[in-house]
């Protein structure tokens, strides 16, 4: 969950990911495939324009872009599964980084220059990853994520619940 706030660029909480688990009790091996899927509405011909061709760009930025994300379900599913502690205790962490901030590192620096026009489409993701200017945020700038800490403190009290069906 931490690795999500620190790393939104490759590994944010619009993800998903896999797990190879080997219990040292019992040996047993665990697979956990918590991939992004489609939408239920998602079909083969939604990045076809009327002339018949191919519209990649639709693939690859906006809302037909987007999976249901796995991430949370998955991570959760992890916790649930092998998990000890409370969720309470394993998503402060990441509530304490989000709420805080860190300072932006430069590969971070990087991936949101290189979105910069994408990220300036998106008065949510602009208030987060841009300033005032409509420009990326530089190295070394704090980057708060007081939405993603409240999205987190739900998860913890709710479960998966508090992320897909917040309302």
């Amino acid at each position: 969950f931490t690795l999500a706030v620190e790393r939104p660029h490759s590994t944010g909480i619009g993800g998903g990911g896999f797990m190879l688990f080997r219990e040292g009790k019992s040996k047993k091996i665990f697979a956990i495939d918590f991939r992004e899927r489609a939408p239920l509405k998602a079909h083969k011909e939604m990045f076809i324009g009327p002339d018949g061709s191919a519209l990649s760009a639709l693939s690859i930025n906006g809302v037909l872009a987007s999976a249901v994300p796995g991430l949370v379900a998955g991570l959760l599913e992890i916790h649930q599964r092998f998990g000890r502690l409370s969720r309470e205790i394993i998503l402060q962490p990441s509530i304490r980084l989000a709420e805080n901030g860190f300072p932006i590192y430069p590969n971070l620096a990087r991936a949101l220059a290189q979105k910069e026009s994408v990220l300036a489409l998106d008065p949510e993701a602009s208030k987060i990853f841009l300033d005032q200017n409509k420009k990326a945020l530089p190295e070394g700038h704090l980057l708060i994520q007081k939405d993603l800490a409240m999205t987190r403190k739900r998860s913890a009290r709710q479960g998966k619940k508090g992320f897909y069906q917040f309302q």
